[in-house]
């Protein structure tokens, strides 16, 4: 009977040292995968805070109807417009804070006239008064219509953005403060 109770207490420990080493196995290995993930995670915010993503872009497609870019922050913004036959124009204008640029985003044989138009105001897709960046589906159409617009560029070499027959805004500004 002796044996019997010994093999019985045995067994026991034997078991209870199985799991208790199977839990530490576990609790170390929990441990070793968040210190990991903890590594990553402050290796990902140093490299934001050390290198940070100097730019913000907002993308535009054609959607039928115009669209409303309101300024973030008091900076200097390049915007860039595709017309629906691919030519493109770029310029950068001082925005401050709330300012607002409408944007008319053509598509070949509707809206707009395949033409892409930045505007100051908001007015009737055929109304052109407030006109301040065109992208025309003609290169000879594209144009700045207001001096706020530097380093102006134009050209029919770069495709659109958009879909097929389709125009493209794009506008970015640097978040490195202009001491604003």
């Amino acid at each position: 009977m002796k044996n019997n109770k010994g093999f019985a207490t045995s067994f026991i420990l034997f078991s209870l040292l199985v799991l208790f080493l199977l839990v530490m196995s576990i609790v170390l290995f929990t441990l070793n995968s968040s210190s990991v993930l903890n590594s990553k995670i402050k290796t990902k915010i140093e490299d934001d805070i050390t290198t940070p993503k100097t730019y913000e872009e907002f993308k535009y497609k054609y959607i039928g109807k115009e669209q409303v870019f309101t300024a973030k922050k008091d900076r200097i913004y390049t915007v860039q417009a595709w017309s629906s036959s691919g030519n493109y124009i770029t310029g950068k204008i001082n925005l401050k804070k709330g300012d607002k640029l409408y944007l008319f985003i053509g598509k070949t044989s509707a809206y707009n006239n395949g033409n892409t138009d930045i505007r100051t105001q908001y007015s009737a897709v055929d109304d052109t008064t407030y006109n301040i960046m065109r992208s025309g589906y003609n290169l000879n159409d594209s144009n700045v219509f207001n001096n706020r617009f530097t380093d102006v560029e134009k050209n029919n070499t770069t495709p659109s953005l958009g879909s097929a027959n389709e125009g493209y805004v794009k506008i970015y500004y640097s978040n490195v403060s202009n001491g604003s």
